[in-house]
């Protein structure tokens, strides 16, 4: 069933969201912790290093965030779509249900 169905992808889309925030967390601390260590250091050299190291772990982190929100865009994307689809063919149902009832009608007022 359908519902079963979009229910079963909203758990898994707010289980993926939390393990995200959870890794995100964790590689937050990493982050805070690597600027104290950047405070210490006196070298151009060493400072630009660790600096560099430093924007790579920032990278990874919007990297994964901007995957995740592509994922989640993919999905709510692909469930409107199966939405317009359910709303055409609800529209030509209900089309054809009152092509039907004309006929119908249409057939009783001559018979009687």
């Amino acid at each position: 069933n359908r519902r079963g169905e979009r229910d079963t992808r909203r758990v898994e889309r707010r289980n993926r969201i939390e393990q995200e925030r959870t890794e995100t967390a964790q590689r937050d601390g990493e982050v805070a912790g690597e600027w104290d260590k950047l405070r210490k250091l006196k070298v151009a050299h060493e400072l630009n290093v660790a600096i560099q190291a430093q924007k790579a772990l920032c990278d990874e982190i919007i990297s994964s965030k901007d995957a995740l929100i592509a994922e989640m865009t993919e999905e709510l994307d692909k469930e409107d779509e199966a939405y317009e689809r359910n709303i055409r063919r609800q529209e030509e149902e209900v089309d054809e249900t009152l092509r039907r009832m004309n006929v119908r009608y249409n057939e009783l007022s001559a018979a009687y």
